[in-house]
C-alpha cells in the first residue's frame, strides 16, 4: 500500500479502513455501483502465481515506464459507461 500512495499523485480511496465488507457492499448498492462490481472480469486477471509480499518504488516506476498508459487511457475512455 505504501509503494501505491507514493506513486500516484491523487488521493487513494480505501473504505476497508473504516467500513466492513457488509457496509461496502451496502454503500454500492446505494450509490448504484454494486451490480457492477460483482460481473466477471471486473477484477484483474493480471495476477502472477508467485506475487511479490515487498515492493520497491524505484522498480515499479521503472516497470511503469514501460506502459503505454496514453493508450490504456484512450481505450478506457472510448469504453466508459455514464451513470
Amino acid at each position: 500500500m505504501r509503494s501505491a500512495t507514493q506513486a500516484v499523485q491523487l488521493p487513494i480511496v480505501r473504505p476497508l479502513v473504516g467500513l466492513d465488507k457488509q457496509e461496502i457492499e451496502a454503500v454500492a448498492k446505494e450509490i448504484g455501483t454494486y451490480a457492477i462490481s460483482t460481473r466477471p472480469g471486473v477484477c484483474c486477471q493480471a495476477v502472477p502465481d508467485r506475487p511479490a509480499t515487498r515492493s520497491r518504488l524505484v522498480s515499479i516506476l521503472e516497470e511503469e515506464s514501460r506502459v503505454d498508459t496514453e493508450a490504456i487511457l484512450e481505450d478506457c475512455i472510448r469504453r466508459a459507461i455514464v451513470m
